[in-house]
């Protein structure tokens, strides 16, 4: 019994249940009709007024059948696909090929309506193929004699020091066209395992090639080769073959499609080559560490745009060039200098790359960058490449955004005084439109600049208007007088119209409220600063050495006695803060001032979790001055909490009790058994803190 009778039997076994009217099913190509190319009927889309889905674990698949032939394929992938939010029924198969009448069979149970009901009767769709590659006639299936160099040879390189590698058939006349590739196979001949080099064709005849209609191969067959790629010794190469008996058509100036080759092969085979160069000897040293790492790190920021690559010994770059993408070809992308103290030649372990801003100004996408360095000795520092030949080159890819469109506050401005804050209208500059990415997972929000009794507010998506050029939120109206920030998280937006277009970087937008002026008598604790030098929760990596505090208007500080700002570290394995210093702040203009610095007798540079807490009341305004402190606002307490970090690991290490040991790199000790805070006193350059290296900028 073959597939069609099997099914036939199934629907005929159930005929007895209760009919049930499953949606009208419909295809795209349409059935009934005569299609010219074989490409309509490898993808076949099933469509219907009514939602359905694909059964994709049904018993029976959907088919093609040759109704003259009775020749039966079965269908390659069965399945729904989400396009664009769209959901798309497909159908796929291979191999058809041949002309005539087909018949499309979905058995029953293979498609499910919204309410769980499958199709209990097969569906069948009638398809007429006449395609002229098609139906092309036997072509005689010829065998391999000999070629040169033969299979098994030892080759140094392959292209120009070969030429060309003829070849000698059983039927060379019947040959018009060659198709061959080039792997490496050391690791396996699957083709997760093969490695691709090269690739090419030849034609008996070709005019965009030779520039005239002679057939080229009358003293034999050939292919030639070009390019230096060297063989390594050790490792094994596959020239994979395939002799065609369709070629170059001259009159309709076209190659063979796949199609055709595969109907009129005539022999695929492979020889195999053994590679005599010797592999490159590289450097001993190796890249270490790229910091930051492009996996997290997006250059949004020109004026952050240097990278830091460590190496495990001293070396000098050679190259550094960036493209925009394949085919692009590498341009000079910046400059390079030592991070940290080269020797007498220049050589160094440590290197800032830094781009020029010319080069990442514009770019909205994906930037490569490539590297290459050599040691003392001229050796080259191995590349990443996944090759053991000539891989000299280091190659990074960053996210750059800088190209991308600036979000601008329309309603209230950017910068603005209001007396309430409840509804906040941002657009693109440029007026052009925006709309949702979808791309993050954050949500905008607003949150108080300072300590204040204020819970963020997470924003729903806003409301559009018609153009799609202006994006609203409305939220409860915000009336404690503060400085407030509307955060836009990055990639929240799509600007731009057609294919010109961006994603948003993070966005911040500033507002002041300024709310009803306090009853007499009555003191309001809602003064805030407009601006901090630090965010709240900030990881900090080089050395803090003050605090600024900058406010909107102008502000008064109790002068007797004047209030101090006091930081406070956490005790290692503790919950208690012990403080470190208490500082007064001084004024940037005793008649206006606006800006108020706290400047540490110390930097701050080792690593821990801290807390830097200014006293409620500390600042006030002009009102509460006045009035003998009767009414007016002051300030609440204000903490910022903040983390020093160290690139160089050395949090780390003072998890070990605090307590380190620190050799040169000559090996001389440094520091034995010392407090961990005397890490601080060590100048720039490489050590070996607790048996490990670091660099200590």
């Amino acid at each position: 019994m073959n597939l069609k009778s099997l099914l036939t039997a199934v629907v005929v076994m159930g005929a007895g249940a209760s009919a049930y009217a499953f949606p009208t099913i419909s295809t795209t190509p349409e059935p009934g009709g005569t299609y010219i190319n074989v490409y309509y009927l490898e993808e076949i889309q099933l469509t219907s007024a009514d939602p359905f889905s694909i059964v994709s674990e049904c018993a029976m698949k959907p088919y093609l059948e040759n109704m003259t032939s009775g020749e039966v394929i079965n269908c390659s992938s069965f399945l729904d696909v989400d396009f664009y939010g769209s959901v798309l029924h497909k159908i796929s198969f291979t191999g058809i090929n041949k002309n005539g009448e087909w018949m499309l069979t979905v058995p029953s149970g293979c498609l499910k309506d919204e309410d769980g009901n499958f199709n209990d009767e097969a569906l069948e769709f009638h398809y007429v193929l006449n395609d002229p590659d098609l139906g092309l006639g036997d072509f005689p299936q010829i065998t391999l004699i000999s070629s040169d160099p033969a299979n098994g040879a030892d080759l140094f390189s392959w292209g120009d020091a070969i030429g060309k590698i003829t070849f000698v058939t059983s039927d060379d006349d019947a040959v018009d066209y060659i198709d061959w590739k080039l792997y490496d196979i050391t690791k396996g001949t699957s083709e997760a395992e093969k490695v691709w080099i090269q690739q090419g064709n030849e034609s008996r005849v070709d005019v965009n090639r030779r520039h005239d209609d002679k057939d080229y191969w009358t003293d034999g067959l050939y292919i030639a080769v070009s390019g230096s790629e060297k063989l390594i010794k050790g490792h094994t190469y596959r020239l994979e073959l395939k002799f065609c008996g369709i070629g170059y058509d001259p009159v309709t100036n076209q190659y063979p499609t796949p199609q055709q080759q595969a109907q009129s092969l005539e022999l695929e085979t492979y020889l195999d080559f053994h590679g005599l160069t010797p592999p490159t000897e590289y450097s001993p040293y190796v890249v270490e560490d790229l910091s930051p790492d492009p996996a997290t790190y997006d250059f949004d920021n020109i004026d952050m745009r240097t990278f830091t690559i460590t190496y495990s010994g001293p070396v000098k770059p050679t190259k550094f060039t960036y493209s925009l993408g394949q085919g692009a070809g590498a341009a000079p992308a910046g400059e390079y200098a030592p991070a940290n103290d080269a020797d007498d030649n220049g050589y160094a372990n440590v290197w800032d790359f830094t781009f020029d801003e010319s080069v990442l100004k514009g770019i909205t996408g994906n930037i490569a960058v490539t590297i290459e360095a050599k040691d003392a000795d001229g050796l080259p520092v191995k590349g990443n490449g996944d090759f053991d030949q000539d891989n000299f080159e280091y190659n990074i890819e960053w996210l750059c955004n800088l190209g991308a469109d600036v979000l601008v506050s329309v309603d209230p401005e950017n910068g603005a005084t209001v007396k309430s804050l409840s509804k906040i209208t941002v657009s693109c500059e440029g007026n052009k439109e925006i709309n949702l990415q979808g791309t993050t997972s954050e949500k905008p929000s607003i949150v108080a600049m300072g300590r204040a009794a204020f819970a963020p507010i997470d924003l729903d998506d806003p409301v559009f208007n018609d153009d799609h050029t202006e994006a609203t939120w409305e939220f409860d109206p915000i009336t404690i007088s503060g400085t407030y920030s509307l955060i836009i998280p990055k990639e929240y937006f799509i600007c731009g119209d057609q294919m010109l277009t961006s994603v948003n970087n993070q966005t911040k937008f500033v507002y002041t409220v300024e709310g009803d002026d306090p009853e007499p008598g009555e003191v309001v604790a809602d003064l805030l600063p407009s601006a901090v030098s630090i965010e709240d929760n900030q990881e900090i990596t080089e050395a803090l050495t003050s605090i600024v505090l900058t406010f909107a208007k102008v502000t008064f500080m109790p002068l007797d006695p004047i209030v101090e700002g006091s930081l406070y570290r956490l005790k290692d394995a503790s919950e208690e803060y012990e403080l470190v210093e208490s500082v007064t702040p001084v004024e940037n203009d005793f008649f206006d001032p606006t800006e108020y610095t706290y400047t540490f007798s110390t930097p701050v540079t080792l690593p821990g979790t801290y807390k830097f807490v200014i006293p409620e009341g500390a600042y006030n305004d002009e009102e509460y001055d006045s009035s003998d402190h009767q009414s007016g606002r002051i300030s609440p307490e204000l903490v910022y909490n903040f983390k020093m970090a160290n690139d160089s690991g050395v949090s780390a290490i003072v998890a070990e009790n605090g307590v380190v040991t620190v050799y040169d790199i000559a090996g001389r000790v440094v520091l034995s058994n010392a407090d961990a805070t005397q890490l601080n006193t060590l100048a720039e350059g490489i050590y070996i803190i607790n048996g490990k290296k670091y660099v200590v900028k």
